[in-house]
């Protein structure tokens, strides 16, 4: 569990919550994709972007009060619906 070293009880919790968020969302979007939503994959794109944002200022935060080394979160624009279409 050491990618959550620093963090807070309360704070590992609520990554876990956005986790589960995250699955929910993803879900949606394959969903979406499916069914040749577009505006429905673009806001769902918008929520998932918002989620891992603010994951990552959780995760970095932990880093902050723990000195270990940011983490890598470089992902190429539109990554997510890409996975989807192979």
């Amino acid at each position: 569990m050491r990618q959550y070293s620093g963090l807070t009880p309360e704070e590992r919790a609520q990554i876990t919550e956005i986790q589960d968020l995250l699955i929910d969302r993803y879900v949606a979007l394959k969903e979406a994709f499916q069914q040749g939503n577009k505006i429905r994959v673009n806001a769902i794109e918008a929520e998932i972007k918002e989620l891992r944002h603010e994951k990552g200022a959780n995760r970095a935060m932990g880093d902050r009060l723990t000195g270990l080394p940011k983490h890598n979160q470089a992902s190429p624009k539109n990554s997510d619906t890409n996975e989807l279409m192979h």
